[in-house]
Protein backbone atom coordinates (compact mmCIF):
# COMPACT_ATOMS: atom_id res chain seq x y z
CA UNK A 1 0.00 0.00 0.00
CA UNK A 2 2.82 2.42 0.82
CA UNK A 3 4.55 1.66 -2.46
CA UNK A 4 1.31 2.25 -4.36
CA UNK A 5 0.75 5.56 -2.57
CA UNK A 6 4.25 6.75 -3.41
CA UNK A 7 3.85 5.68 -7.05
CA UNK A 8 0.55 7.58 -7.26
CA UNK A 9 2.19 10.69 -5.84
CA UNK A 10 4.99 10.40 -8.40
CA UNK A 11 2.54 10.06 -11.31
CA UNK A 12 0.20 12.84 -10.21
CA UNK A 13 2.90 15.45 -9.49
CA UNK A 14 0.40 17.00 -7.07
CA UNK A 15 1.18 20.19 -5.20
CA UNK A 16 -0.66 18.95 -2.12
CA UNK A 17 -1.55 15.53 -0.71
CA UNK A 18 -4.18 15.38 2.05
CA UNK A 19 -4.20 12.14 4.04
CA UNK A 20 -7.03 11.14 6.38
CA UNK A 21 -5.79 9.51 9.60
CA UNK A 22 -2.85 7.79 7.91
CA UNK A 23 -3.34 4.29 9.31
CA UNK A 24 -0.51 2.08 7.98
CA UNK A 25 1.09 5.02 6.13
CA UNK A 26 4.71 4.93 7.23
CA UNK A 27 6.75 8.08 8.02
CA UNK A 28 9.27 7.05 5.36
CA UNK A 29 6.47 7.17 2.80
CA UNK A 30 5.53 10.71 3.75
CA UNK A 31 9.18 11.78 3.60
CA UNK A 32 9.47 10.27 0.12
CA UNK A 33 6.30 12.02 -1.06
CA UNK A 34 7.65 15.33 0.23
CA UNK A 35 10.90 14.69 -1.61
CA UNK A 36 8.90 14.73 -4.86
CA UNK A 37 7.92 18.36 -4.25
CA UNK A 38 4.48 17.53 -2.86
CA UNK A 39 3.34 19.07 0.41
CA UNK A 40 1.74 16.58 2.80
CA UNK A 41 -1.16 17.48 5.11
CA UNK A 42 -2.73 14.97 7.49
CA UNK A 43 -6.12 15.20 9.21
CA UNK A 44 -6.43 12.79 12.12
CA UNK A 45 -9.98 11.92 13.20
CA UNK A 46 -9.07 9.92 16.32
CA UNK A 47 -6.65 10.39 19.20
CA UNK A 48 -3.13 9.52 17.97
CA UNK A 49 -1.72 9.03 21.47
CA UNK A 50 -1.74 5.75 23.41
CA UNK A 51 -3.55 4.18 25.21
CA UNK A 52 -6.59 4.85 23.02
CA UNK A 53 -7.57 1.93 20.82
CA UNK A 54 -7.39 3.75 17.43
CA UNK A 55 -3.78 4.88 18.00
CA UNK A 56 -1.16 3.02 15.97
CA UNK A 57 2.66 2.96 16.23
CA UNK A 58 3.13 4.88 12.96
CA UNK A 59 0.77 7.77 13.80
CA UNK A 60 3.12 10.02 15.78
CA UNK A 61 6.27 9.40 13.66
CA UNK A 62 4.21 10.13 10.55
CA UNK A 63 2.79 13.26 12.17
CA UNK A 64 6.33 14.57 12.55
CA UNK A 65 6.92 14.06 8.82
CA UNK A 66 3.79 15.97 7.74
CA UNK A 67 4.03 19.58 6.64
CA UNK A 68 0.83 20.31 8.53
CA UNK A 69 -1.17 18.11 10.89
CA UNK A 70 -4.86 18.84 11.57
CA UNK A 71 -6.58 17.70 14.74
CA UNK A 72 -10.08 18.27 16.21
CA UNK A 73 -8.93 19.26 19.71
CA UNK A 74 -6.98 22.34 20.80
CA UNK A 75 -5.57 20.41 23.77
CA UNK A 76 -4.30 17.68 21.44
CA UNK A 77 -2.85 20.33 19.12
CA UNK A 78 -0.72 21.64 21.99
CA UNK A 79 0.31 18.14 22.97
CA UNK A 80 1.30 17.29 19.39
CA UNK A 81 3.42 20.44 19.22
CA UNK A 82 5.24 19.36 22.38
CA UNK A 83 5.75 15.93 20.77
CA UNK A 84 7.71 17.46 17.90
CA UNK A 85 5.05 17.85 15.19
CA UNK A 86 6.24 20.76 13.07
CA UNK A 87 2.93 22.53 12.37
CA UNK A 88 -0.41 21.67 13.97
CA UNK A 89 -3.79 23.25 13.21
CA UNK A 90 -7.09 22.90 15.04
CA UNK A 91 -9.78 21.63 12.64
CA UNK A 92 -13.05 20.32 14.11
CA UNK A 93 -15.39 17.90 12.40
CA UNK A 94 -18.30 19.17 10.30
CA UNK A 95 -21.60 18.33 8.59
CA UNK A 96 -21.90 16.51 5.27
CA UNK A 97 -25.37 17.24 3.87
CA UNK A 98 -25.08 14.50 1.26
CA UNK A 99 -24.62 11.82 3.94
CA UNK A 100 -26.87 13.28 6.67
CA UNK A 101 -29.45 15.35 4.76
CA UNK A 102 -31.55 17.99 6.45
CA UNK A 103 -35.04 16.75 7.33
CA UNK A 104 -37.75 19.35 6.85
CA UNK A 105 -40.62 17.33 8.42
CA UNK A 106 -39.93 17.50 12.16
CA UNK A 107 -43.35 18.49 13.50
CA UNK A 108 -44.36 15.15 15.03
CA UNK A 109 -41.58 13.32 16.90
CA UNK A 110 -41.76 9.52 16.67
CA UNK A 111 -39.10 8.69 19.28
CA UNK A 112 -38.55 10.10 22.75
CA UNK A 113 -34.88 9.38 23.54
CA UNK A 114 -32.40 7.86 21.08
CA UNK A 115 -28.74 7.00 20.87
CA UNK A 116 -27.08 6.14 17.55
CA UNK A 117 -23.53 4.85 17.85
CA UNK A 118 -21.12 2.24 19.09
CA UNK A 119 -20.85 0.59 22.46
CA UNK A 120 -18.28 1.23 25.14
CA UNK A 121 -18.37 0.74 28.89
CA UNK A 122 -18.77 4.44 29.73
CA UNK A 123 -21.71 4.74 27.36
CA UNK A 124 -23.26 1.58 28.76
CA UNK A 125 -23.18 2.89 32.32
CA UNK A 126 -24.78 6.23 31.46
CA UNK A 127 -27.37 4.88 29.03
CA UNK A 128 -28.43 2.14 31.45
CA UNK A 129 -29.44 4.84 33.91
CA UNK A 130 -31.27 6.73 31.17
CA UNK A 131 -33.13 3.55 30.17
CA UNK A 132 -34.33 3.00 33.74
CA UNK A 133 -36.13 6.36 33.68
CA UNK A 134 -37.07 7.04 30.05
CA UNK A 135 -38.04 5.14 26.87
CA UNK A 136 -34.65 4.78 25.17
CA UNK A 137 -33.94 3.33 21.72
CA UNK A 138 -30.44 2.41 20.56
CA UNK A 139 -29.18 1.88 17.02
CA UNK A 140 -25.68 0.48 16.69
CA UNK A 141 -23.60 -2.69 16.25
CA UNK A 142 -24.38 -5.96 18.00
CA UNK A 143 -21.97 -5.09 20.83
CA UNK A 144 -25.08 -3.64 22.51
CA UNK A 145 -26.10 -7.28 22.99
CA UNK A 146 -22.82 -9.17 23.17
CA UNK A 147 -20.83 -6.80 25.42
CA UNK A 148 -23.44 -5.31 27.72
CA UNK A 149 -23.94 -6.94 31.11
CA UNK A 150 -26.44 -9.82 30.99
CA UNK A 151 -28.94 -7.94 33.15
CA UNK A 152 -28.53 -4.61 31.33
CA UNK A 153 -31.77 -2.85 30.33
CA UNK A 154 -29.98 -1.74 27.16
CA UNK A 155 -30.44 -5.16 25.60
CA UNK A 156 -34.13 -4.38 25.33
CA UNK A 157 -33.39 -0.92 23.91
CA UNK A 158 -31.29 -2.12 20.98
CA UNK A 159 -33.21 -1.85 17.71
CA UNK A 160 -31.46 -4.78 16.02
CA UNK A 161 -28.80 -2.98 14.00
CA UNK A 162 -27.01 0.21 13.13
CA UNK A 163 -28.50 3.29 11.45
CA UNK A 164 -26.45 5.27 8.96
CA UNK A 165 -26.91 8.04 6.41
CA UNK A 166 -30.47 8.92 5.49
CA UNK A 167 -31.95 6.37 7.91
CA UNK A 168 -30.02 7.89 10.80
CA UNK A 169 -30.98 11.40 9.67
CA UNK A 170 -34.69 10.52 9.79
CA UNK A 171 -34.38 8.96 13.24
CA UNK A 172 -32.50 12.01 14.51
CA UNK A 173 -35.04 14.48 13.14
CA UNK A 174 -38.00 12.47 14.50
CA UNK A 175 -36.66 12.31 18.07
CA UNK A 176 -37.17 14.59 21.04
CA UNK A 177 -33.80 13.80 22.64
CA UNK A 178 -30.71 12.72 20.70
CA UNK A 179 -27.94 11.68 23.08
CA UNK A 180 -24.30 12.18 22.16
CA UNK A 181 -22.06 10.48 24.73
CA UNK A 182 -18.48 11.42 23.90
CA UNK A 183 -15.79 8.78 24.20
CA UNK A 184 -12.96 9.35 26.66
CA UNK A 185 -10.58 10.02 23.76
CA UNK A 186 -12.66 13.07 22.77
CA UNK A 187 -12.44 14.76 26.17
CA UNK A 188 -11.98 17.29 27.67
CA UNK A 189 -12.35 19.73 24.78
CA UNK A 190 -13.15 17.75 21.65
CA UNK A 191 -16.14 17.06 19.48
CA UNK A 192 -17.15 14.11 17.33
CA UNK A 193 -18.92 13.81 14.00
CA UNK A 194 -22.34 13.53 15.65
CA UNK A 195 -21.82 16.99 17.16
CA UNK A 196 -22.39 18.42 13.67
CA UNK A 197 -24.51 15.74 12.02
CA UNK A 198 -27.45 16.11 14.42
CA UNK A 199 -27.95 19.87 13.89
CA UNK A 200 -27.32 19.29 10.20
CA UNK A 201 -30.29 16.90 10.13
CA UNK A 202 -32.45 19.41 11.99
CA UNK A 203 -32.19 18.63 15.70
CA UNK A 204 -29.97 19.30 18.72
CA UNK A 205 -27.89 16.95 20.81
CA UNK A 206 -27.90 16.35 24.51
CA UNK A 207 -24.17 15.85 24.72
CA UNK A 208 -21.30 15.34 27.10
CA UNK A 209 -20.09 18.82 27.98
CA UNK A 210 -16.86 19.78 26.20
CA UNK A 211 -15.24 23.12 25.48
CA UNK A 212 -15.00 22.35 21.77
CA UNK A 213 -18.75 21.83 21.49
CA UNK A 214 -19.87 24.73 23.69
CA UNK A 215 -17.67 27.15 21.73
CA UNK A 216 -19.57 26.31 18.53
CA UNK A 217 -23.03 25.48 19.92
CA UNK A 218 -23.65 27.62 23.03
CA UNK A 219 -25.49 25.90 25.84
CA UNK A 220 -29.17 26.74 26.05
CA UNK A 221 -29.12 28.45 22.67
CA UNK A 222 -28.22 25.77 20.15
CA UNK A 223 -27.43 22.67 22.23
CA UNK A 224 -27.86 21.02 25.64
CA UNK A 225 -25.10 19.41 27.71
CA UNK A 226 -24.55 17.22 30.75
CA UNK A 227 -21.54 16.51 32.93
CA UNK A 228 -23.00 13.80 35.17
CA UNK A 229 -25.69 11.14 35.12
CA UNK A 230 -27.89 13.31 37.31
CA UNK A 231 -27.64 16.34 35.03
CA UNK A 232 -28.24 14.11 31.99
CA UNK A 233 -31.50 12.82 33.47
CA UNK A 234 -32.58 16.35 34.35
CA UNK A 235 -31.94 17.60 30.83
CA UNK A 236 -33.75 14.64 29.25
CA UNK A 237 -36.80 15.39 31.37
CA UNK A 238 -36.71 19.07 30.38
CA UNK A 239 -36.31 18.35 26.66
CA UNK A 240 -39.17 15.85 26.62
CA UNK A 241 -41.56 18.50 27.92
CA UNK A 242 -40.33 21.52 25.92
CA UNK A 243 -40.80 20.70 22.24
CA UNK A 244 -41.18 24.31 21.12
CA UNK A 245 -37.98 25.46 22.84
CA UNK A 246 -36.11 22.45 21.49
CA UNK A 247 -37.22 23.22 17.93
CA UNK A 248 -36.10 26.83 18.27
CA UNK A 249 -32.68 25.68 19.46
CA UNK A 250 -32.52 23.16 16.62
CA UNK A 251 -33.22 25.90 14.07
CA UNK A 252 -30.36 28.00 15.41
CA UNK A 253 -28.01 24.99 15.51
CA UNK A 254 -28.83 24.18 11.89
CA UNK A 255 -28.03 27.74 10.83
CA UNK A 256 -24.69 27.45 12.61
CA UNK A 257 -23.62 24.30 10.76
CA UNK A 258 -24.93 25.48 7.41
CA UNK A 259 -23.22 28.87 7.70
CA UNK A 260 -19.69 27.82 8.64
CA UNK A 261 -19.42 24.17 9.71
CA UNK A 262 -19.69 21.99 6.59
CA UNK A 263 -16.86 19.95 5.09
CA UNK A 264 -16.70 22.48 2.26
CA UNK A 265 -15.74 25.05 4.91
CA UNK A 266 -13.16 22.67 6.35
CA UNK A 267 -11.66 21.97 2.92
CA UNK A 268 -11.43 25.71 2.28
CA UNK A 269 -9.65 26.14 5.61
CA UNK A 270 -7.07 23.55 4.57
CA UNK A 271 -6.54 25.30 1.23
CA UNK A 272 -6.29 28.70 2.90
CA UNK A 273 -3.55 27.44 5.20
CA UNK A 274 -1.71 25.94 2.24
CA UNK A 275 -1.99 29.09 0.11
CA UNK A 276 -1.32 31.67 2.81
CA UNK A 277 1.53 29.91 4.54
CA UNK A 278 3.22 28.08 1.71
CA UNK A 279 6.62 29.22 2.92
CA UNK A 280 6.21 26.93 5.94
CA UNK A 281 5.83 23.86 3.77
CA UNK A 282 8.91 23.86 1.58
CA UNK A 283 9.67 20.19 0.91
CA UNK A 284 13.15 18.76 0.50
CA UNK A 285 14.91 18.99 -2.86
CA UNK A 286 13.18 16.50 -5.19
CA UNK A 287 14.92 13.15 -5.39
CA UNK A 288 15.99 11.77 -8.75
CA UNK A 289 14.93 8.28 -7.70
CA UNK A 290 11.18 8.89 -7.41
CA UNK A 291 10.25 5.28 -8.16
CA UNK A 292 12.22 3.82 -5.28
CA UNK A 293 10.76 2.18 -2.23
CA UNK A 294 9.50 4.52 0.53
Amino acid sequence: MNQSLLALAARSKADLAVILNGDFVMPETLASIRSLGTNVFVFHADNPFPPYAPSRPEHLPSAREADCYFIWSRALALRLGRAGVRHVEYLPFAWDAAVFPFQSDRAKPVHDVVFIGGWDRTRERLLADVARHFPLKIWGPSYWITRTRPWSPLRGCWQGGAATGGDAARIIAQSRVVLNVLRDQNLPDGTNMRTFEVPGCGNITLATRSAGATDIFPEGRSSCYFDSTHSCLERVEWMLSHDAERRDMADEAHVTVKRCNTYVHRAQRILDIYENHAELYQPPIPSSNVAGEP
